[in-house]
């Protein structure tokens, strides 16, 4: 159960900072208007005080920040969560080693997939 909300939350946050970024993601920093590649195109360099006036790198930091926030606390909490609901630490400790041992490969996998499935 508790993978599975996991799944669900990360699903449902992604999808959010997917349509926060469209919206709000373009700063004109780069106005290259092409899908694809170019020879001729280049990186621009940004110092960090120029990085953080942008939304761009506000909209990523909390599509980072806030999933990872989320995992850290389920994580750093879980034998509580357990205890509140009256379960063992036991149990705690294998629905952790077990949410480690599937989220791994399920990384792996799902990043594979999504790169072919149209979201």
């Amino acid at each position: 159960m508790c993978l599975l909300c996991r799944y669900i939350s990360s699903r449902f946050i992604n999808d959010v900072c997917r349509r926060f970024i469209d919206r709000f993601g373009n700063d004109g920093k780069n106005d290259n208007k092409s899908n694809s590649p170019s020879i001729e195109s280049h990186e621009d360099d940004w110092t960090l005080n120029e990085a953080i006036k942008t939304r761009s790198f506000w909209a990523i930091l909390i599509c980072v920040g806030i999933p990872a926030m989320v995992n850290t606390g389920i994580t750093f909490h879980i034998a509580s969560i357990f205890d509140t609901n009256g379960l063992s630490l036991e149990v705690a400790s294998l629905v952790l080693s077990l949410m480690a041992l599937v989220g791994i490969p399920i990384s792996f996998v799902l990043s594979f997939v999504l790169e072919k499935v149209k979201i």
